[in-house]
Order: structure tokens, then sequence, then C-alpha cells
């Protein structure tokens, strides 16, 4: 993640955008130029782990215990505690709303199985795209037919056009055997 600026899961989503909020951008050239920021993210790894090891050992039976507690109790308990902590930070209800409103979107885009982690990537990545994208258009002097010159961007532009399309022709393939298996 640090190194190529590629997330791998959710969590690198969140962390590499948590670094471009504070101006830091994860890429080949973070180490170099980031040598301080490297070395306290690594020597946090090693304290957390070393931490985390000496606490399992003290706390797994109350952590053994911690996972009988019903939903009913638990819920209720996370929620005020993110809605006093985000409260706590600046003292404002503004941002107690704004962690509601958003708190919503996120129960909405579950209940429509719409994947967060899309959209997060999309944070992510799209203003290198959005650079390089513009990089491509002055070398070909504004021509997007430019991309079709290059065998290997054919390619991959044929693939992302695969996996775009790819659950409208599953769905129409499956569609079109269940209407064949009927007859």
């Amino acid at each position: 993640m640090i190194t190529l600026g590629i997330p791998g899961d959710g969590v690198t989503v969140v962390l590499i955008g948590g670094l471009m909020i504070h101006g830091l951008e994860p890429g080949p050239l973070f180490i170099k130029q980031n040598p301080d920021v490297v070395g306290t993210i690594m020597w946090s790894y090693l304290i957390a782990s070393v931490m985390l090891y000496f606490m399992l050992l003290a706390l797994l039976r109350i952590f053994i215990k911690m996972i009988n507690v019903k939903y009913s109790l638990l819920f209720p308990a996370i929620i005020a505690f993110c809605l006093f902590g985000i409260f706590a930070v600046n003292n404002r209800i503004f941002e107690v709303w704004v962690m509601i409103i958003f708190g919503v979107v996120g129960i909405i885009f579950f209940a429509l199985k719409i994947d967060v982690i899309a959209l997060l990537l999309g944070y992510v990545l799209g203003p290198l795209i959005e650079v390089f994208f513009r990089r491509g258009l002055i070398a070909a002097n504004g021509r997007l037919s430019a991309i079709l010159d290059r065998p290997v961007a054919v390619i991959f532009l044929v693939i992302a056009l695969l996996f775009l399309f790819w659950p409208a022709l599953k769905q129409g393939y499956l569609f079109i055997r269940s209407k064949t298996a009927k007859a």
C-alpha cells in the first residue's frame, strides 16, 4: 500500500484516504519523500504488535465473555460512543449530524448491496487516474482515439469493458439459459 499506492482491501483504502487527507501521496516515492512518516508507521506496527500480544495474554478470558454480549445492548452502546466521540473532538453538533447522515447512507448502501469499497477506491484512485489521463491527452494532442493506437492499451480497454459489462452479460446468459431450459 505504501510503496505502490494501490489498496488491497477496504482497510488500506481508508488508510490511503487518511494519508491523502493529510497531504501525503502514497506511491513509489512515498518512502523517499517521507522517511519520518514511514519510520513512524513501522515503529507503530512493532509496538502495537508487542502490546497486543501481552494484552491478549492478560485479557483473553474477558474477551471470550464479551462474545456473549447481546446485540440489543452492543449496538446502542457503539452508537452512543460514536456520537459522544465525534462530539468530543470539536464540540460541534454539525459533525454529529454528518455522522448520522453518512450512517444512514451506509445503511441504504448495505440494503441496496452497493459495494462501498468500490466508492472508496474511486475516491483514492480518482485523482491519479485524472492526472494520468490528462497527461495522455496532452501527449496525444487531445486525440481520444490515440488509446486505440497501442495494442496493450486496447487489451486493457477490452478487459475493463468486460469487467464493466460482465454482470449484465452473465444475467442475460442466465436469462436465456433459463428460457431454453423451460422450452
